[in-house]
Parts: C-alpha cells; sequence; structure tokens
C-alpha cells in the first residue's frame, strides 16, 4: 500500500517539467539583461558595495545573489569582504581606543622618557 501511495505521489513530479516548460519562454528575457548588467558593473563600482552585505548588494543591482557570485568571481573575487572589512574595523577601533589614552596622557610622554633612561 506505500508503495503504491509512493506511486501516487510520482505523477505529481511530472509536472516539474511542464513547470520548467513555462519557466523557459520567460527565461530569455530575464536572461538578456543579465550578462549586460554584469558586463556594465565593473570592478570600480563593485567595490563601492563592498561595505554592504552581499544579498542587499545583489537586491541593490537588481540580480540575483548567484549572478553576483558569479559576477565576483569573474573578478577574482572568492569571499565577499564585507565581514572581513567589518572585523578589521573592529580591531582598528579597538586599536585606536586602546592606544588614545596612553598618547594623550602624560603618562605615555613619561613612558617614553623613562623607557631612554
Amino acid at each position: 500500500p506505500s508503495a503504491a501511495m509512493a506511486g501516487k505521489v510520482l505523477p505529481a513530479q511530472p509536472a516539474q517539467p511542464a513547470h520548467k516548460a513555462v519557466d523557459e519562454s520567460p527565461s530569455p528575457n530575464p536572461a538578456a539583461p543579465r550578462p549586460m548588467l554584469n558586463k556594465e558593473v565593473k570592478l570600480d563600482e563593485l567595490s563601492k558595495y563592498f561595505h554592504l552585505p552581499e544579498k542587499a548588494v545583489a537586491k541593490e543591482l537588481g540580480i540575483c545573489l548567484t549572478s553576483l557570485k558569479k559576477l565576483c568571481r569573474s573578478y577574482g573575487i572568492t569571499r565577499w569582504p564585507f565581514r572581513k572589512l567589518k572585523s578589521l574595523e573592529r580591531t582598528m577601533r579597538k586599536v585606536n581606543e586602546q592606544e588614545q589614552p596612553n598618547g594623550d596622557s602624560p603618562a605615555g610622554e613619561g613612558r617614553a622618557g623613562g623607557g631612554g633612561e
């Protein structure tokens, strides 16, 4: 009985190729602008979006995430730099916060003078 039910589920799957046939007719229209758009997006322009997450950039450019990833790979960008940039910004902020109290205080100057003596 469960095998017969599995057989009943399988006829629903042939409906998917019909769905693909529907996708095939509209796909040339959306597919045509994508390569043009990808060619229009230069590395300099793409780099302006590095401060944003990948999904936001794809939405901004009007392309799917997969197309954005392919575009990046064509420029040699294997990973989207957003998270690395954020990490570096956090590290720089911490270093600057640690340096400012030492550099602004007279104790920082005293240490430098003390080391020379």
